[in-house]
C-alpha cells in the first residue's frame, strides 16, 4: 500500500516478486521450513518474499537496519533509477541497464506513429520508467518533438544529433552515377519522399557499424539494447510465465543477441551481391574460424543450393553491447561499411542479413535467442493498430531539471523519501543470502605463471587461501596463462591444489611489429634485464616487459577472456589471510565486482619517478590527439598536480585488482592501451611503463568517479607478507 503511486519503484518491486515466486529464488523447503496450511505460515511466507525482493532490488543502494531502509551512499542517489536490475536477471548477477534505442526521421507522421508506439509499450508493460530511451536523429529534427515525446513514456528519453556522412575514400557523386539505384533506395518513404538520396544506407550503415561507436551506447553504461523502428509496436503483454519475454527491452546475461526469427532471402538478390565471397574472404584472411560452426554451415548451404543467405528478422533485435563493442566484431563491421568495397553502400548489404554472419563467425550457439514475442507487430499489423493507444494515460514524474543528470538525480530523491519510510521486521533480513543469485561461473580469476616450480607452489597456496577465505566461490573458473614451456607437471601439481574449473591458456610473447629487441639492447635499454634474477633467473629477458603489456592489453585481446564478466588479478605470490565481515557487500561479491563498477583496487598512492619517463606528457598528446577529455576530472587533475609538484605519478596497488571485461575491450579503452605498448614510442617496452601509473591515467580517461571501487580487503597479503603467514 506504501509503495501505491511510485511508479518506477512499484512496478520494479512486483514485478521481482512475481519472478521470485515464478522460477523459485525462494526456496522454503531448501531451508528445512515446514509451515503448516495456516494464515500465519502464509502470512510469514509472503512478508519474506516481499522483504527479500525489495532488498534484492535495491540491495546495492539500500541497506535494512533497525527496520528502516536507508540509502548506503548518498555519492550514488543519481544511479538509483536508472540501474535498477531487470526482473529475471539472476544470469550474470549484475545490475544492467537495458535502453531502448530508435532511430527517428524528422517528419511528423514520424514523430506521432513513435509518441503511440511509446505509449504501447507502455501500455503492454514491455518497457518500465527505468528503462531509457535513446533517439538517434539528424539535425532538422524539430525541437518541439522532444517534449512531445517524452510524454508518451514514463521512461528518461534522452536526443542525440548524427550527422549522416559518408565513409572516407567513397565518393558519393561518381558512385551515384555508376548506381543510383542504391542511393535512390527507400527514398519514396515517408511524406513527400522524405529520406533523401542515399538515406537507406546510411540508415543500415547506422545499426552495422555506426551505433556502437556512438558515446551514448559505449561509453560504458548500457548492458542491452533493444531497436525500435517507428513502424514496430507490442499489441499484446508477454505472458505471466513467460521469463524470456518478461525480461525485455533487455535479454538474460548467457545471451549476445536476440531476435525473432530466422528466415532465408530471395534467391540471387541484387542486394546481397559479393557477400558470401567477401565474408568468407575476410574470415581467410583474418584466420577467423566460425564459432558457431552449424550456423555457418546453415549459411553455405543456403548460398549453395538456391544463391540466397539467411536473415535475421531484425526488428525488434536487442543487443549485448559488451558483445558488439568487442575489437574483432567491430573491425567486421567496419569491413562492410567503412572500407572497399564498401559493401553497404554498394550493395546494399542489408544488417538483417550480415546480423547472420556476425553470429556465425563471432558467437556461441547458446548465446543467440531467437523467440518471438506474441504481441509484436511491425509493418502495417502495427500501424492499423495503433491508434487505440492515443488515448493511454503515461504517469509523468513532475520534474524542474534541465539535463538527464538532474531528471536521473530527482526521480532517485523521490524514490528513496518513499523507501525510507518503510519498515519490516528485522529477523526478515538474513531470509536469504544477498548475494545466492550471483552467477560466478562469469567472474573468472586470472593468473599469468612463469613455468618454474616456485611459481607454481606459491600459486597452489594462493588458490588455498582464497576457497579456505570464501574468495574463490565453488564455480568460480580459474584462467591460467603461461608460454609454451610450461609443463605437464606443473599443470598436474595445480589441479590437485583446487577443485574448481581450471583452465589453461598459451600465451605468446611476441615483440610489437617495427620494434627491434636487438637494436635496443645494443642501445642500452635496462628494460631488457629487468627482474631476470627473481626466482634463480627464471624470467627471461623482456620477461617483465612482457608481463606489463600483458596486463595492459594482451590479457584483454586473448579469446579466453571475452565470455567473462569480470576478471580478478591473482599474482603467485599473493593470498588472503583472513575472511572479511559477511556482510559485506563487495567483498561477499568476490571474485565480481558489482554492476555499477568497472575497476576495484585496494588503494591509490604515489610511486617512484623510475620508470615513468615521457608518460605524463605522451598521455597528454595522446588526450589532445583523439579530442580526449577526461571522464573522471578529480582524477586526472590529482595526475596533473602530482606531476607537477613532485616529478612523480600516482600508481594503484594493482596486485590485487578486479576489472570488467565489457569496459578494458571497449574500442578507444583498447586503443589508448595499444598506444602504450605495440606502437611508438613503445613505452612498456622502451621505459617500463607499469600498469601501476597507465591503469590511473585509463580510469581518469574513460570512467566516471562512481564507476570505480577503491577498498582493501582486510585479508589479503603480497609477497612477503604472504610468505610470513605460509
Amino acid at each position: 500500500t506504501k509503495l501505491r503511486g511510485v511508479g518506477s519503484v512499484r512496478e520494479h518491486v512486483f514485478q521481482r516478486l512475481h519472478e521470485t515466486v515464478l522460477i523459485g529464488i525462494v526456496d522454503m523447503k531448501a531451508r528445512t521450513v515446514r509451515y503448516s496450511n495456516s494464515v500465519k505460515a502464509v502470512t510469514a511466507f509472503f512478508v519474506a518474499v516481499v522483504v527479500v525482493t525489495i532488498r534484492r532490488t535495491l540491495r546495492d543502494e539500500l541497506t535494512l537496519s533497525n527496520g528502516i531502509i536507508t540509502v548506503n551512499n548518498h555519492a550514488h542517489r543519481g544511479l538509483l533509477s536508472r540501474n535498477l536490475k531487470h526482473p529475471a536477471g539472476k544470469d550474470q548477477g549484475e545490475i544492467e541497464k537495458h535502453a531502448i534505442v530508435s532511430l527517428l526521421e524528422s517528419d511528423q507522421v514520424s514523430i506521432d506513429t513513435y509518441c503511440l508506439v511509446l505509449k504501447s509499450l507502455v501500455a503492454n508493460k514491455v518497457s518500465h520508467d527505468y528503462n531509457p530511451v535513446i533517439v538517434f536523429h539528424e539535425d532538422d529534427f524539430p525541437s518541439e518533438a522532444q517534449p512531445l515525446l517524452r510524454s508518451c513514456t514514463s521512461s528518461p528519453v534522452h536526443f542525440y544529433k548524427i550527422a549522416f556522412d559518408f565513409p572516407p575514400g567513397f565518393d558519393a557523386v561518381s558512385e551515384y552515377a555508376k548506381n543510383p539505384k542504391v542511393a535512390r533506395q527507400g527514398t519514396s518513404r515517408g511524406p513527400n519522399g522524405a529520406r533523401g538520396k542515399w538515406g537507406y544506407v546510411k540508415m543500415i550503415r547506422f545499426w552495422t557499424s555506426e551505433i556502437w561507436k556512438h558515446p551514448a551506447i559505449s561509453g560504458g553504461d548500457l548492458g542491452t539494447i533493444m531497436r525500435l523502428d517507428t513502424d514496430a509496436c507490442f499489441l499484446a503483454a508477454a505472458d505471466d510465465d513467460d521469463i524470456e519475454d518478461l525480461f525485455l527491452p533487455g535479454v538474460r546475461g548467457k545471451y549476445a543477441f536476440r531476435t525473432d526469427n530466422i528466415g532465408i532471402g530471395k534467391s540471387d538478390d541484387i542486394w546481397t551481391e559479393g557477400l558470401f565471397d567477401f565474408a568468407k574472404n575476410y574470415m581467410k584472411k583474418e584466420g577467423l574460424t566460425p564459432r558457431n560452426k552449424e550456423l555457418w554451415k546453415f549459411v553455405e548451404a543456403t548460398w549453395s543450393s538456391r544463391r540466397a543467405l539467411p536473415i535475421y528478422f531484425k526488428n525488434p533485435e536487442v543487443s549485448r553491447v559488451s558483445f558488439f563493442l568487442e575489437t574483432d566484431v567491430m573491425k567486421w563491421h567496419d569491413a562492410l561499411t567503412e572500407k572497399e568495397p564498401f559493401g553497404v553502400f554498394r550493395h546494399r548489404w542489408s544488417d538483417s542479413v550480415t546480423r547472420v554472419l556476425t553470429m556465425a563467425m563471432f558467437s556461441e550457439p547458446e548465446w543467440v535467442l531467437i523467440k518471438k514475442h506474441k504481441g509484436y507487430e511491425h509493418g502495417k499489423a502495427c500501424i492499423s493498430s495503433l491508434p487505440k493507444y492515443e488515448n493511454v494515460q503515461v504517469q509523468q514524474l513532475t520534474t524542474t531539471a534541465d539535463t538527464p543528470e538532474e531528471e536521473f538525480a530527482e526521480e532517485a530523491e523521490a524514490e528513496i523519501e518513499v523507501l525510507e519510510k518503510l519498515s519490516f521486521p528485522q529477523p526478515m533480513e538474513s531470509a536469504i543470502s544477498d548475494n545466492s543469485d550471483i552467477d560466478h561461473a562469469k567472474h573468472a580469476v586470472v593468473t599469468l605463471l612463469t613455468a618454474d616450480e616456485k611459481s607454481t607452489n606459491d600459486y597452489c597456496y594462493s588458490l588455498r587461501t582464497l576457497a579456505d577465505h570464501g574468495i574463490l566461490k565453488p564455480n568460480s573458473p580459474l584462467l591460467v596463462f603461461h608460454e609454451d614451456e610450461f609443463l605437464d607437471a606443473n599443470k598436474n601439481v595445480i589441479r590437485q591444489c583446487t577443485t574448481n574449473p581450471l583452465h589453461f591458456h598459451l600465451v605468446d610473447f611476441s615483440f610489437p611489429p617495427d620494434f627491434n629487441p636487438k637494436i635496443e639492447i645494443d642501445m642500452g635499454n635496462k628494460v631488457a634485464g629487468l627482474g631476470t634474477k627473481k626466482y634463480n633467473s627464471s624470467r627471461k629477458m623482456w620477461g617483465y616487459a612482457h608481463m606489463i603489456g600483458f596486463y595492459t592489453i594482451g590479457l584483454f585481446d586473448h579469446p579466453a577472456i571475452q565470455s567473462y564478466t569480470t576478471l580478478m588479478r591473482l599474482d603467485s605470490d599473493s593470498c588472503f589471510v583472513a575472511s572479511e565481515d559477511e556482510n559485506d557487500q563487495d567483498n561477499a561479491y568476490l571474485p565480481g565486482i558489482r554492476g555499477r563498477y568497472v575497476y576495484r583496487t585496494d588503494a591509490m598512492g604515489v610511486g617512484i619517478n623510475t620508470w615513468i619517463t615521457d608518460l605524463y606528457d605522451f598521455a597528454v598528446w595522446y588526450m589532445n590527439k583523439n579530442s580526449i577529455t577526461p571522464r573522471n576530472p578529480a582524477l586526472w587533475e590529482q595526475i596533473t598536480t602530482t606531476w607537477e609538484t613532485d616529478k612523480t605519478l600516482p600508481i594503484f596497488t594493482k596486485n590485487f585488482e578486479v576489472v570488467r571485461v565489457s569496459f578494458f575491450r571497449r574500442k578507444d579503452v583498447m586503443d589508448w592501451h595499444r598506444a602504450l605498448t605495440t606502437q611508438e614510442p613503445f613505452g612498456v617496452y622502451r621505459h617500463r611503463w607499469s600498469d601501476a601509473n597507465t591503469r590511473v591515467f585509463t580510469m581518469a580517461m574513460f570512467a566516471r568517479p562512481e564507476m570505480m571501487l577503491f577498498k582493501k580487503h582486510q585479508g589479503y597479503k603480497h609477497g612477503k607478507e604472504c610468505v610470513t603467514n605460509r
